[in-house]
């Protein structure tokens, strides 16, 4: 499916979904309920996704999460952006892969390094980690990398690691799969099927298409179920009385105002 159908489709669906009234959640959905920023509050014009600007907000606001992608500059330095070029963001056609951290950090400054961010944000807010998919040139290098820059963090309780392909956990050995979460795009039994046999934290995809059966599953199975990107009011409230309780948004801000709001 092209990124456009996608989108077109997700799209869709929240436009029907938001027209059907929903019941509030009972108070303990609320209560449990956990949104999740999805490369936090940005218009890409003024303030860019990724970005500390685009973070900032949350905290204040007790959102209990961000989620922000990881990718590798050329001298193996992790850094927090989404593409593999700084073209759709910061208008440069310079890929992250074929800079070094100096040379990216001229390029865009805005963007941080993952040792930068977990010194901002560790410890205040619980941190979604995107591994973006890419070959590792020196994966023992990297691996070792991550441990390091996590090692004062409680895998699950402060963190979990995210990605769209599986075999990134792979590079993930070290840390108990209770963090990993696979992400779906429209293959949810794949994912759903990876985090139930490999004791994952759960399986995170499009709400309109993780049916209320797989929700199930992985309650049965101990696991949480995270679903993006709900925006409106009656999607959050159909989420949360499927069980769901794992919101990821690109509206987060506004979807926390509304959990605080029907939670008094």
């Amino acid at each position: 499916m092209s990124a456009w159908l996608k989108n077109s489709f997700l799209n869709s669906a929240e436009a029907l979904h938001a027209i059907v009234p929903r019941a509030t959640p009972p108070a303990q959905a609320l209560a449990d309920c956990r949104i999740v920023s999805h490369r936090g509050e940005r218009d890409n014009r003024i303030v860019f996704e990724n970005t500390f600007a685009a973070f900032d907000s949350l905290i204040a606001a007790g959102v209990w999460s961000i989620e922000f992608d990881v990718r590798w500059t050329r001298d193996l330095r992790p850094v927090v952006v989404h593409d593999l070029d700084l073209l759709r963001v910061f208008d440069q056609r310079e890929r992250i892969c074929d800079l070094t951290l100096a040379e990216l950090q001229i390029a865009s400054p805005q963007i941080p390094t993952l040792e930068e961010l977990l010194d901002r944000y560790a410890g205040r807010i619980h941190l979604m980690i995107e591994l973006k998919a890419e070959d590792y040139p020196d994966p023992a290098r990297q691996r070792a990398h991550l441990q390091r820059l996590l090692s004062e963090l409680e895998p699950a309780a402060d963190f979990h690691f995210l990605s769209l392909d599986q075999r990134m956990f792979e590079h993930l050995a070290d840390f108990p799969s209770a963090c990993w979460l696979p992400v779906a795009r429209v293959n949810i039994r794949q994912m759903s099927d990876f985090a139930l046999a490999h004791n994952c934290a759960g399986c995170a995809g499009p709400y309109s298409l993780i049916s209320g059966a797989r929700v199930q599953r992985h309650l049965d199975a101990g696991q949480q179920v995270g679903v993006g990107f709900p925006a409106h009011k009656n999607v959050l409230f159909r989420e949360l009385g499927r069980g769901v309780r794992w919101i990821f948004s690109n509206q987060a801000l506004r979807l926390q105002t509304i959990v605080d709001q029907y939670s008094k």
